[in-house]
């Protein structure tokens, strides 16, 4: 949305940590899963929308908060 790539950068290598580590950091204690843990704020519901506007990154928006 902003244009900078740094952004986006970011976002990718967040998505890749979450894909790669998030799971076992999850289950041994050192991340929280999210008292909702399907949600969109705190679950993978947003984490499915992350990965969405990963594969598009022109097209990203959070759900509902279209500017």
């Amino acid at each position: 949305m902003t244009g900078d790539r740094d952004f986006l950068h970011k976002a990718n290598a967040f998505a890749k940590f979450l894909l790669e580590r998030g799971k076992k950091l999850i289950s041994c204690g050192e991340m929280h899963g999210g008292d909702h843990p399907y949600s969109l704020f705190e679950g993978l519901a947003g984490t499915a929308c992350l990965y969405l506007d990963m594969a598009q990154p022109d097209g990203a928006a959070f759900p509902g908060y279209e500017i």
